[in-house]
Order: structure tokens, then C-alpha cells, then sequence
């Protein structure tokens, strides 16, 4: 701190703020013991090259110590390296080898230095294996007592074509007087995974599923995860049921209840979207189910449903699209903020490589989905707010108002206008104007990064994203704890209703618990973001490795989205694969010149230029996994 007396100042940054000079003294302790790299030999020593970029170094090897491993490591392994003491800044790093994790770069071998790296463990406990063990293949009939039987209700699932698991469904009753009533059914974990049992204190500690690229870290076990707590087709299942009663498009009735249901089908996005719009029964039936290794539950393919049975999933799918249209319209006029950008998932094939990118754009299949689960998520929250009831909810804090005078004056460069950005109307109006600029993309990522990101508190502070005053997570249960509990609240709040219990709070529902763990939950939450942008990263390299050997090599579109003094950086449109433009940097002497009066925003090359936010067409140049970069060339 410039008063601590502890550094010496130097002067003002072109910025106005000072910088303190220090020097390090002592190190007290080490962030980390351990990194993942690869190992090499330059003719006198063996050494390992770390996976992560921002270590320079290199950690000499002892090959004495090889053979007391197992097996023994070979130059180009990929290894795990506890680091030994470092004391001498002049020398290099050593460490010793204590796993071999495979050839480095192949799939098996990246994906097991990603869990090491994240502390993500794919396997559970043995007193939690032993504890599943019993877990029924089947719902019982003495499980239904103090339910709703809804399985004659059609219930459909609508989700990726890869969802490993399947934890919310929607069900259509339609009532007299133009009434009807909607059931999102949420899979019952809680009747499953009790507390203080080994196997919740192990999803507690792991807070959430983790979604690498081909492959899921579960919560809960596979006999929960995708077994009896999934809501797969034709079997009967436990839910929490938010049931909501529209007349008109307009909610007029809530019901929190444990129900029992039966889906009918299980829907892909493409599928559900292709149903919704298209009257052709041939063309519907010709979608392809989602292929076995990628998924958890294919579902009946649509080529075996008869043409009355097609014709009752095209009414129930266009019902719901046209109550979710309004309750969309309705949010976003209130002031929400539509943030979904388009999502790019990456594809392997059988053996784990990176085997195509597809863009999967946000469309009104995921919206019906998605419009049904905020509103359930938000009538859970309003009732435990209503009723004083502790609970663990979704908070998105108002954004740093100077963070929001610095996204102005960004927009503002791009020809966008707008007022005070601590206004939510103008945060919407400059939204809408960014969607429609040519170079959205790019002032989508500026937008977002003027946000805080969400947490969980056991204080009921708001959504400002959603711009809803109360909101929670109740929708995902089987991947994520924060649900998890929530469901316990309502199951025991349900059992208080009914007078099945004297005890409206339990001591593990108390909000002092509740706090510690809607902390512990955001940590983990963020460790498992981080885990899944690497994944993508590595993947990303893999597949343009193998773009490299085509012939003649895929152009692709991108934009560019910076540009300085040590390159220009490229975005492509279609994957989000972030690499630099080789050969174009301003430099004496060569072909390209910066221009002083845009602050370094734009190059010059005889009569082209280029700048930032402008589209380019490109091809991959060369791949560096060890730097972890991607280089392009401008196409001709």
C-alpha cells in the first residue's frame, strides 16, 4: 500500500494511480507442491517442462530415482512432480516424479493431469461405494405414500443431445376453463442421500458435478447420478414438484409438492425444436437419437412413434413454448438480461479425441426450458422468503458502477450511446444495441466482464442479472449440493405443512450451517468452471492438431480482438478458439505500422487495415502445447 511505508513509490502511471516498488523478503509458504509436465532429455539431463505457461522454468530430474517407479517415466510422459525445496534463484528447480500419468498429449494422459491439477476425483469412498451399494433399481410402491401420483400425465425431459443424466422434467394437465397446469419435476435426491450420511458429506465436498469435455466427475455416484435418480424414459421416478397453474398465459396458482411421475419421452434440443415447428411427420422422424457413447440415455427413436403419438408431443411442445414465450417476453420487458451467448461444444469420438465442434445456438427449444426452470427456481425462493425459512440462495450483486463507466465509454468507441448504466433500463437498451452491432461478439465479452459473478448466500439478496428480488437453485439436484439442499428445506417444510413433523428447522437447515456451506459451494464451483475451461482449451489444441493435417486446410471466419505491441489475437466465430495472427505486428522496418491516433487499435500494410473488431478470415499456422497457444495465418 502506497502509506505502509513498506515500498518506495515510484511515479504516476499514465493512469493517475501510483505504483508501489517492493521486494519479496521470505517466503513464508508455497501456493503449490505439486505441477503436471512432461518430461525431456537434452543429451546430459533429464528435466520436466510444466503444462502451465506462466512457470518459465524447468525442474531438473535425478534418473536414479526412475526405477522405483512404476511405471518407469519416458521422455514426451506426461508426469506429476512434487516440487523440492527452492532456494537458489540462480539454478534451476528439481523434483521428484511421483506418477506417470501416460504419453503426453493423448487424451487419457491430459485428462488425468486436469484432475490432478483441479483435486478432481472420479472415483468415491469406500464408505460411500458400500453405502450405494443397495441403492434399488426400481421405486417401490410403499415409496409413494404422501405423494402425488402424476405418472398418467404427459411428462416429457428435454435436454442436450449429450445429457449424461436427467434431473427435471415438465408434465401438462390441462384443466376446464381454459386452465392449465404445468408440473416441473425435479428428481428427489434428497429422499436418497441423507444427511450426515458418507455419502452426502462427499457431494458436499465436491459441491457440484464437473463437465469435462466427453466426460462427466459426478457428485453422486452412477447408481444415484444416472440411475435411480434420473429421470430417464418409461421408468417410474421420485420428484419435488413445482406445480404452476396458468389461465391465459398468466401464473395464477402455485403448488410445492413430492410427486411420483413416469416420463413418456426423453426429447433432445433438435428434436423438441424440430417438433415445435415442423409439421412434417416424416422429416420429424428421420432425427436421429443421440448416439450411445455420448449420452447417458438415448431414448425410443422418434422413428418408432406412431403418428398419434407424434401428434400429442407437437400439441405439448408448442403449449409450452407458447406460455414460456410469454413468461420470456414478460422478463425481459421487467428488465432481465438476456446473457446467453452461443455455446460451443466439443465432440469426441470412441477413443477420446477431439472429433468435431459444433455451435449450439440458444434457440427456443432451450428457452422453453430454460423459462420454466427460472420460474420455478424463483417460486421456491419467493415461498422460504415468505415464510422466513432458511435456505441457501443464487445471489447476483449489482454490478461496480465504475466498471459500468468504463463499459460506457468502451461502448461508446463502437458507436453505442447510452445513458446511466446503473439503470437497469439502460442496461438492457445497451444489451439489445450490442446483439445488433457487427462486432457483438466481441462487445458481449466486454459486457460480461463488467459483471460480478454469482455466489450462493443463505441471505435472500437478489439476482441482479434476472433482475428477480428472490431466486435460488432448485432445478439440478443431482449435480449440484446447493440443490440438494434446498430440497431438504422443502421436504421438510412439506412434512410441516402436512403435520407429518413438529420440527420446522432442523439443526442441519440451521442458517449458521447454511452460510459455511453456500461458501464452501461457491469455491467449488469456481475450481470446477476453471477445470471445464481447461478441458476446452486442451481439446481445442487436439482438434486443430488434427486440422493441421488436411489438405487443403479449413478457412475459418474470426475476429480480431486485440492488437499490440506483441501481436495481433484472433477470436474464431464458430469455436471460441482464441490464437494469434503470425507475422502481423507493428514493427521498424517491416510490413505493418501502427497508427498513433487510435491508441494502438489499428495496423497499416500498403493499402490494408486492420483492427480490432473486424472480421478475417483464417487457417490454423501451428499449434504449441506447451505455450497452449493456437497460430493463424490470414487467408489469401
Amino acid at each position: 500500500r502506497p502509506n505502509s511505508g513498506r515500498g518506495r513509490l515510484k511515479k504516476d502511471t499514465s493512469d493517475g494511480e501510483p505504483r508501489v516498488k517492493v521486494k519479496v523478503k521470505k517466503i513464508l509458504t508455497r501456493a503449490r507442491t505439486q505441477l503436471m509436465g512432461t518430461v525431456f532429455f537434452d543429451g546430459s539431463r533429464y528435466f520436466v517442462v510444466p503444462d502451465n505457461p506462466r512457470i518459465p522454468l524447468n525442474f531438473n530430474l535425478d534418473k536414479k530415482e526412475f526405477k522405483n517407479l512404476t511405471p518407469i517415466p519416458k521422455v514426451e510422459d506426461k508426469v506429476v512432480l512434487d516440487i523440492d525445496e527452492w532456494t537458489n534463484p540462480n539454478t534451476n528447480p528439481t523434483g521428484k516424479i511421483v506418477e506417470v500419468l501416460g504419453k503426453s498429449h493423448t487424451p487419457m494422459a491430459e485428462y488425468k493431469a486436469i484432475l490432478r491439477e483441479y483435486n478432481l476425483n472420479p472415483d468415491f469412498p469406500d464408505a460411500v461405494r458400500k453405502q450405494v451399494q443397495d441403492t434399488p433399481d426400481h421405486v417401490s410402491k410403499a415409496e409413494h405414500a404422501n405423494r402425488i401420483d402424476a405418472r398418467k400425465l404427459l411428462t416429457l425431459t428435454i435436454d442436450p443431445v449429450d445429457a449424461k443424466d436427467f434431473d427435471d422434467a415438465i408434465s401438462i394437465e390441462y384443466l376446464s376453463d381454459r386452465k392449465v397446469k404445468i408440473g416441473v419435476h425435479i428428481a428427489d435426491v434428497s429422499h436418497y442421500v441423507k444427511a450426515g450420511t458418507p455419502l452426502d458429506a462427499e457431494a458436499r465436498h465436491r459441491g457440484n458435478s464437473t463437465y469435462l469435455v466427453g466426460t462427466v466427475i459426478p457428485m453422486l455416484p452412477h447408481p444415484l447420478s444416472s440411475g435411480i435418480c434420473s429421470l430417464v424414459e418409461g421408468e417410474d421416478r421420485l420428484v419435488k414438484t413445482v406445480y404452476l397453474t396458468f389461465e391465459k398465459n398468466k401464473l395464477i396458482k402455485t403448488r410445492i409438492e413430492n410427486s411420483v411421475i413416469c416420463s413418456n419421452k426423453r426429447l433432445s434440443y433438435p428434436q423438441a425444436l424440430a417438433l415445435m415447428d415442423k409439421s412434417d411427420k416424416k422429416e420429424i422422424r428421420s432425427l436421429p437419437s443421440p448416439p450411445a457413447h455420448q449420452t447417458g440415455f438415448p431414448g425410443k427413436p422418434l422413428s418408432e412413434l406412431s403418428d398419434p403419438e407424434i401428434e400429442e408431443l407437437q400439441d405439448a411442445i408448442r403449449l409450452l413454448w407458447r406460455i414460456a414465450e410469454s413468461l420470456r417476453k414478460n422478463r425481459l420487458k421487467k428488465g432481465s438480461l438476456d446473457l446467453d451467448m452461443p455455446e460451443t461444444k466439443i465432440f469426441v469420438d470412441e477413443n477420446g479425441w477431439a472429433d468435431r465442434i459444433e455451435k449450439i445456438e440458444h434457440d427456443e427449444s432451450h428457452q422453453l426450458i430454460e423459462e420454466f426452470m427460472l420460474l420455478a427456481n424463483e417460486e421456491i425462493a419467493k415461498h422460504l422468503r415468505m415464510k422466513n425459512i432458511p435456505g441457501i440462495f443464487r445471489v447476483h450483486d449489482d454490478p461496480d458502477p465504475e466498471k459500468l463507466n468504463e463499459l460506457r465509454d468502451k461502448l461508446k468507441e463502437w458507436d453505442i450511446t447510452v445513458g446511466d448504466l446503473t439503470n437497469n433500463s439502460e442496461m438492457a437498451k445497451a444489451l439489445v444495441a450490442i446483439n445488433s452491432h457487427p462486432q457483438g461478439h466481441l462487445l458481449r465479452v466486454e459486457f460480461l466482464r463488467s459483471l460480478p459473478k454469482a455466489v450462493y448466500r443463505a441471505t435472500p439478496d437478489g439476482h441482479y442479472g434476472l433482475q428477480k428480488n428472490d431466486y435460488l437453485h432448485f432445478t439440478s439436484p443431482i449435480r449440484r449440493y446447493a440443490d440438494l439442499v434446498v430440497h431438504r428445506v422443502i421436504d421438510n417444510h412439506i412434512a410441516y405443512r402436512d403435520g407429518r413433523t413438529n420440527k420446522a428447522e432442523p439443526d442441519n437447515l440451521r442458517k449458521g450451517k447454511l452460510e459455511n456451506t453456500a461458501h464452501h459451494l461457491s469455491i467449488t464451483e469456481r475450481n470446477s468452471m476453471d477445470a471445464e475451461r481447461e478441458s476446452q482449451k486442451i481439446k481445442l489444441m487436439e482438434f486443430f492438431e488434427r486440422e493441421l493435417e488436411k489438405s487443403p486446410k479449413t478457412v475459418f471466419e474470426a475476429i480480431i480482438m486485440d492488437i499490440g505491441r506483441h501481436g495481433t489475437f484472433v477470436e474464431l466465430t464458430h469455436s471460441g478458439a482464441f490464437g494469434m495472427l503470425m507475422g502481423i505486428r507493428p514493427s521498424k522496418g517491416r510490413q505493418w505500422s501502427m497508427d498513433n491516433h487510435t491508441s494502438g487499435s489499428t495496423l497499416i500494410h500498403k493499402e490494408k487495415v486492420l483492427h480490432v473488431g473486424i472480421e478475417v478470415k483464417v487457417m490454423i499456422e501451428s499449434v504449441d502445447r506447451f505455450l497452449k497457444q493456437l497460430n493463424f495465418t490470414i487467408s489469401e
